[in-house]
């Protein structure tokens, strides 16, 4: 088991939150052959669950290139469960907050941006993470 899922356990605790579905996706994601990825500091990594959340990120693309400089991006894939995953490669190097924040202001998922910031409050190092499937 992973040394940061004690720390994982130790924030379900104190909140009541059922974050086991963390540890049991990163454990089963790898056991499957998926490479989890950890984020980078010059990256946003989106989950986007919807059509409406696709249309966020492209009206924020630019905001976030004009604030940000954005130098690359993976096109993205399709997730186990069927969103849409992309990374957003920037200039700079941004704290996890502000990878957070930024992450929910282009439409990724809401509830894994909250949980992203419950793990990153916990102590929980490389908070934000995608599970890419084998190509």
């Amino acid at each position: 088991m992973h040394p940061e899922f004690e720390e994982v356990k130790a924030c379900q605790e104190a909140y009541g939150l059922d974050l086991d579905s963390f540890i049991e996706a990163v454990i089963t994601a790898e056991k499957e052959g998926f490479t989890v990825i950890e984020r980078q500091p010059n990256e946003l990594l989106l989950d986007l669950d919807t059509p409406e959340s696709y249309k966020q990120y492209e009206y924020m693309r630019p905001v976030i290139d004009r604030m940000y400089h954005i130098i690359g991006y993976d096109r993205g894939w399709v997730s186990k469960s069927g969103n849409k995953h992309l990374i957003i490669t920037i200039e700079q190097g941004i704290s996890e907050v502000e990878a957070i924040a930024l992450q929910a202001a282009c439409g990724s998922d809401p509830k894994r941006e909250v949980l992203c910031l419950l793990r990153l409050k916990n102590g929980i190092e490389k908070p934000i993470r995608l599970f890419k499937p084998q190509q």
